[in-house]
């Protein structure tokens, strides 16, 4: 059977499309809808954003359509679960398209996104640490292939902060570099688990998959490269000292490869460099994959 996994994020909308039967992965489509503009200010999901997901749902179902899916599944996530209007979107949705969207907690986001992640990674390792940065929350996961030992989701994503700490724009001396920084340490002493011997960390989502596609100096993103490719902290730190220092704008031109991403990289990093630091990380294993491949494993399992 052909199948397709829908992962509706705070900023993307991502779709993969397999073949269950052989395991052939079709085809993997990627666009952004930013459901979480706005969101930490109004508590809803507004108009302009809902008609985005709903132009980019028509897309992914007509090209579903053409490679033969029989079967969606569309799973959303931290923007869909704080969002005061979940199910007016749920609604529309469902009237335009004809998908049902299923809203899932921050758990069963972090379940689905470590398997997922680990998807097609070669790394051998006694446990793994997982971390997940979206728009909206960012997941920790600690666990092996068998089995998932602890996970959390704090609301600390790229959309939701970059709003709230200012770190958009043309004007650099108006980010909020350190109350970011601070902010994101609090949030991180509220994990589960602090020390982590033994543990090959991975990262998945846009931030460490961009990253990696710079430190490699692709022109236009491949993930036979990207996927299981070694992320340096220096490279994190050196990327986020120069995004912090040049208005919004001049990221998106120095770095094409970045697109409608180029915005969020500054969040991004810093999120990232903030998790490494708290856990020791020195480089991680960039993972390609996510909650999307997670959801054809729990369809299987």
């Amino acid at each position: 059977m052909i199948q397709a996994s829908v992962d509706i994020g705070t900023n993307t909308v991502l779709m993969t499309v397999k073949n269950t039967e052989t395991g052939e992965i079709i085809g993997d489509f990627h666009n952004m809808a930013r459901m979480g503009e706005n969101l930490h200010l109004t508590g809803i999901i507004g108009e302009p954003a809902l008609g985005r997901l709903i132009k980019i749902l028509s897309e992914y179902k007509e090209t579903g359509k053409n490679l033969g899916v029989e079967k969606f599944s569309l799973f959303a996530t931290s923007a869909m679960r704080d969002a005061k209007n979940r199910q007016h979107v749920i609604d529309s949705v469902k009237v335009i398209t004809g998908f049902q969207i299923e809203v899932i907690s921050g758990d069963q986001e972090a379940e689905l996104t470590f398997n997922g992640g680990l998807d097609g990674l070669k790394v051998q390792a006694e446990q793994f640490g997982l971390i997940d940065i979206g728009g909206g929350s960012t997941e920790f996961i600690r666990g092996n292939r068998q089995t998932i030992f602890e996970k959390k989701s704090l609301n600390i994503g790229t959309v939701r902060l970059s709003e709230r700490f200012h770190l958009q724009g043309e004007d650099p001396a108006k980010f909020q570099i350190p109350q970011f920084q601070s902010h994101v340490s609090e949030q991180l002493m509220t994990l589960p688990f602090h020390e982590t011997p033994n543990t090959t960390w991975v990262a998945v989502a846009g931030t460490p998959t961009s990253l990696s596609a710079m430190l490699h100096g692709l022109k236009t993103y491949q993930p036979e490269v990207v996927h299981g490719s070694t992320l340096p902290a220096d490279f994190v730190r050196e990327k986020r000292i120069e995004f912090q220092s040049i208005p919004s704008s001049e990221i998106r031109n120095r770095y094409p490869i970045l697109g409608k991403r180029y915005d969020l990289m500054l969040a991004g990093c810093l999120i990232l460099e903030s998790s490494m630091d708290f856990f020791g990380i020195k480089s991680l294993v960039v993972s390609d994959r996510g909650l999307r491949y997670g959801i054809f494993a729990s369809k299987q399992g």
